[in-house]
């Protein structure tokens, strides 16, 4: 597995998390938005159940996303 920029681990997931009740949506690709320490919130990439697993470069997109809050935050 890649490490992402920020020393993640991208793996794909063997099962899909439901994002809300029905089943219609369910999160492909996730991030923390770490600041000091301190899981702060998330980067969440949703999608529908039959969609593709996200490429590297959208993981990427997912993570320096989550990088740019957490530094925004830390100000």
């Amino acid at each position: 597995a890649a490490l992402s920029a920020a020393g993640y681990e991208l793996k794909t997931a063997a099962r899909r998390i439901t994002a809300f009740d029905k089943g219609e949506t369910v999160l492909l690709c996730v991030c923390p938005i770490v600041v000091q320490g301190d899981v702060e919130g998330g980067v969440l990439l949703t999608g529908r159940p039959q969609d593709a697993a996200p490429d590297t470069e959208t993981a990427r997109a997912v993570n320096i996303a989550a990088a740019f809050l957490a530094k925004w935050m830390e100000e």
